[in-house]
């Protein structure tokens, strides 16, 4: 049987695929789309969609020069781009266009998880050096912009635009005089950006790492002094770009099953077997697991208090699974307290642990609603939810310093939405969290990797839940904090502990 770990609401949302974004736009929508656009969007648009193959550039920065830009979209898109409808919702969520994604009948939180609209270098249709730039654009401000562009036109003649337009504009003209280069095939060169970073305060951040990727030979005229001052930076930068192999991790497990008789939350079956499954897959990564069954509000805040007396130098890494039933931002505890999944962030994300990875894994729900499938689905099971007994439904109405770096969050689900477990083989997030843990085709696996691999598992599956007559489908999100390139190990288990009918 399926059920949740959240309140079921009335209102369901489709999952968004690539049969419903296509089925939500075409021409004419696009068009309606434009005219309320603003240009400086449209241009962000545009740039992020860039194809260097399929774009007329010079067309393009000539329409900018001469502010004609209405009706600039369709013209462009329709007219160069073959397949342009997933380029186009991918750009317009990493913009942020809200009120556009709204007023289409599509979720905000499933689009940015989609997309991942907050990482920089993970894209689905466009490309990562375009994202990296606009990322890189909406950094700056006004002043390091305009600093920007008084080094770069140092560089290459000022032909077009001034100052005061938008970092987009320039860069067409950047990519007209190859100052840049951005290409499908792979010969993308952001070398000349990049050696600009330094001196508008950016060098050493994650947008400087980030464009490493592009960086190619710099320019002969380079003189000796700075040829030198870049292979130092070069091997600093080698040296932090290493992968860390994850090789000895604090796992605490959290597991509430049972809550008050009186309470309007149901005992979750199918928990233990979450329980165990996590507890073998990071036991066979040759990390030390703590489990904790049925933790009352006063017990749970003990165990996180306590942990940096039980957490030594040895340790590279702490890893926090919450199972129980929760609300949007939060879990319950044995005793039916509410807890804010921020206030174990804070307790994780402190001074003691600053140079730890951190990772939290959230098995519960975080909101009301129900995701519904697309119909003609293939694979189809009978879950419940994590959610308060259905006769008491009603409408529920997250610094950045050093403590809070290297932190990680994967959460079953995204906001507002519920998450599915089958009551005799266990959730589907922590299911897919191990399955990918455990691949025999993987020796080793970046977080990043295992992300990508558990989000298209869990995306896959279709259920049944009761009293439902849709297919309920689920979407996980992540929170990426991360500056360096983290690895788990092989994991030595049996890969056939959960014994499916």
């Amino acid at each position: 049987m399926l059920t949740t770990d959240a309140l079921p609401a009335n209102q369901q949302t489709n999952i968004v695929d690539n049969k419903t974004l296509n089925a939500t736009i075409d021409e004419s929508v696009l068009l309606k789309i434009e005219n309320d656009l603003e240009n400086y969007e449209k241009l962000s648009i545009l740039f992020l969609m860039y194809e260097e193959e399929n774009y007329c550039i010079d067309e393009l920065i000539d329409m900018i020069d001469k502010s004609r830009l209405d009706g600039i979209l369709c013209k462009l898109i329709l007219k160069n781009i073959k397949n342009w409808k997933e380029k186009f919702f991918e750009s317009i969520t990493i913009i942020g266009l809200k009120n556009i994604i709204i007023n289409l009948g599509l979720s905000i939180n499933d689009l940015e998880s989609r997309y991942s609209a907050n990482v920089t270098t993970l894209v689905i249709k466009i490309h990562t050096a375009t994202k990296i730039m606009y990322k890189l654009f909406e950094l700056l401000n006004e002043q390091q912009s305009q600093l920007l562009c008084k080094l770069i036109y140092k560089d290459i003649p000022v032909i077009k635009f001034n100052q005061n337009d938008i970092l987009e504009s320039h860069a067409f003209y950047w990519l007209s005089k190859k100052y840049i280069t951005i290409s499908s095939d792979g010969s993308c060169d952001l070398s000349k950006i990049h050696k600009h970073m330094k001196t508008i305060g950016l060098f050493d951040t994650p947008i400087y790492h980030d464009m490493e990727k592009y960086v190619k030979s710099l320019d002969k005229n380079v003189n000796e002094e700075q040829k030198i001052i870049n292979k130092q930076e070069k091997i600093i930068q080698i040296e932090k770009e290493k992968k860390k192999i994850i090789t000895n991790a604090y796992v605490v497990i959290i597991n509430e099953i049972n809550f008050p008789t009186n309470s309007e939350y149901e005992t979750r079956y199918g928990s233990n077997v979450d329980a165990d499954d996590l507890r073998k897959t990071f036991t066979g990564m040759g990390y030390t697991v703590v489990q904790y069954n049925d933790q009352t509000e006063e017990e749970i805040y003990d165990i996180f208090d306590n942990l940096k007396n039980v957490v030594n130098s040895s340790n590279d890494c702490i890893i926090v699974c919450l199972l129980s039933h929760g609300f949007k931002g939060g879990f319950l505890s044995h005793d039916a307290k509410e807890i804010d999944i921020e206030t174990i962030e804070k307790k994780i994300c402190c001074d003691s642990f600053v140079d730890k990875l951190k990772i939290l894994i959230i098995q519960a729900c975080q909101g009301e609603n129900t995701g519904r499938a697309i119909p003609g689905a293939d694979e189809t099971t009978t879950i419940v939810t994590d959610c308060r007994n259905t006769r008491f439904l009603k409408n529920q109405k997250t610094e950045s310093v050093s403590k809070y770096t290297e932190f990680f969050k994967f959460s079953a689900t995204i906001n507002d939405f519920v998450s599915m477990r089958d009551t005799q083989h266990g959730s589907w997030f922590i299911n897919a969290i191990c399955e990918v843990l455990r691949s025999p085709k993987e020796k080793e696996i970046s977080i990043e990797k295992w992300t990508r691999l558990v989000q298209e598992n869990v995306q896959e599956k279709r259920g049944k839940l009761p009293n439902k007559n849709f297919d309920a489908a689920q979407v996980p999100h992540s929170d990426y904090r991360l500056k360096k390139k983290y690895v788990f190990p092989l994991c030595i288990v049996d890969n056939s502990i959960r014994k499916k009918n």
